[in-house]
């Protein structure tokens, strides 16, 4: 049935009909396709915005790249200064005095292709502090302390002179800051992640510590830290004095003590560090002679009053040692004569600023008050003075001119008691009217009682047995140089 409408009409329709009916057939395909391409668009923006938020979070957790703190910095910086220590390894073992002869080809090729391996320690170490100041500089500072921390196995006795547990043993791990104060674990490994990552940022953090002693308790902590810093990063004699070196020069004025008491590793069987061993100057010889140097040579009177009272017991110390060794009849180096020259020579330039300045005066019982910029060196400078028994004059020839480089010692309570036995008599005389003994002749009586030279050690010529002989002139008096001969002989013209 057609409807009415005419049969070409009809034959369309019928074609149309099919045709549609043919297409519906492939509408879900179709649908399917767009929603592909649908979701393939959205996919697409959705990653894209996935990753950029990706991106985002990797920048962020690596940080600011002009930020020296930033974690990115961080590990490239602790890698540069990997690679440098271990090629600063190579070159200071060709420049040993005993390297061998492949030390010593590797090290001049290493030279060669790395240039100067000590400027770019020192580039580091600069790099290093000036990223560490900035974090200080807020006073927020724990980390740098914990940086130069160290770990306490479970089992190990504490140190006797840390501030938290000293001598207590426990079950498990301790952590402790380089000031000897327990801290947790969480702090220990990020203070080691910031600042103690390298032999510069390790340095730098003990640095930072050594800046705040004040006690002999904060000094030991000190080098308990650096030792034990050492132990676990396995430095060598070389890599432990470019630590040492950053830790205590900058100090050097004011704890010249620790810069001149260097320390020196202690290797195990399997080469390996297991300990440092410190020169400290009170019982070592060529270290004390160094720090006294200094303090005798470069240092202003006026400055010298300002030593720790832990420099001045220590030189102390060493005073007395020497005195003892004189008076039991033992053989005297070189280098102890000199060391107490100069000390004595210290002692005494600051007792006379002291008295020229005013910082310093004498009271009725001969005790020193001393009026100084360090308080705590009253005490032991009266001490000191007192219990000195050498004092140290300017040698006199038999022309009766005074040697300006060579001095000698004398029992210094000797002479004082007959310069006041003198005045004394001489004040009797003048009440009874009698004519006056004179001036006291203080250097008469400096030969009288000066050390004499009455033997020398059997073992090594050079050490001298010294001793007083009154009235006996057998033994000539023994000069100590102490500034260098007057002609400076030894100086290239």
């Amino acid at each position: 049935m057609n409807n009415g409408e005419p049969p070409v009409f009809h034959s369309l329709n019928s074609v149309t009909a099919g045709l549609v009916a043919f297409l519906v057939q492939f509408l879900p395909l179709l649908v399917l396709v767009g929603a592909a391409e649908l979701t393939g668009g959205a996919g697409k923006w959705i990653g894209g915005k996935l990753k950029n938020v990706g991106n985002k979070a990797q920048e962020s957790f690596k940080g600011n790249p002009n930020d020296p703190n930033s974690l990115r910095n961080r590990v490239r910086f602790n890698a540069r200064a990997g690679a440098t220590r271990a090629q600063a390894k190579v070159v200071d073992q060709g420049r040993e005095l005993g390297a061998s002869r492949f030390q010593r080809a590797r090290g001049k090729m290493a030279r060669v292709a790395w240039r100067n391996m000590d400027e770019r320690m020192a580039q580091l170490t600069k790099q290093d502090r000036e990223r560490q100041d900035t974090m200080s500089s807020t006073g927020r500072d724990q980390l740098r302390y914990a940086g130069g921390g160290w770990m306490l196995k479970a089992g190990d006795k504490a140190p006797d002179f840390v501030q938290d547990g000293a001598g207590t043993t426990e079950n498990y791990d301790r952590y402790y800051n380089s000031k000897g104060k327990e801290i947790s674990k969480s702090l220990y490994s990020e203070g080691k992640a910031s600042y103690g990552g390298n032999l510069q940022s390790t340095a730098n953090s003990l640095n930072w510590a050594a800046r705040k002693i004040q006690t002999d308790q904060d000094i030991a902590n000190f080098r308990h830290a650096f030792a034990q810093n050492a132990i676990a990063n396995n430095w060598d004699n070389s890599e432990a004095g470019d630590a040492w070196a950053a830790a205590t020069y900058e100090y050097k004025p004011q704890l010249s003590s620790e810069w001149y008491s260097r320390p020196e590793v202690v290797r195990g069987a399997n080469g390996r560090t297991t300990g440092v061993k410190y020169n400290d100057i009170s019982n070592d010889e060529k270290a004390f002679h160094s720090f006294m140097t200094e303090n005798h040579k470069s240092r202003e009177s006026f400055k010298l009053s300002s030593m720790r009272d832990s420099e001045w017991r220590a030189t102390a110390d060493r005073m007395a040692q020497f005195q003892a060794k004189v008076d039991r009849g033992e053989a005297v180096t070189q280098k102890e004569l000199e060391g107490y020259a100069m000390a004595s020579e210290v002692v005494d330039s600051v007792v006379k600023e002291g008295y020229a300045s005013g910082t310093m005066s004498q009271d009725a019982e001969g005790n020193l008050q001393v009026q100084g910029p360090n308080s705590a060196a009253q005490g032991v400078l009266n001490a000191m003075y007192k219990n000195r028994k050498y004092a140290v004059s300017a040698y006199k020839d038999a022309s009766g001119r005074y040697s300006v480089h060579e001095r000698v010692l004398y029992d210094k309570s000797k002479v004082d008691a007959e310069r006041q036995t003198r005045i004394t008599e001489n004040q009797r005389r003048e009440r009874a009217g009698q004519p006056s003994l004179g001036a006291f002749d203080e250097y008469s009586s400096i030969d009288k009682h000066a050390l004499r030279q009455v033997g020398t050690s059997m073992t090594n010529p050079k050490n001298v047995v010294l001793r007083e002989t009154p009235g006996d002139k057998t033994y000539n008096t023994h000069r100590v140089e102490v500034t260098g001969d007057e002609q400076r002989s030894l100086v290239p013209r």
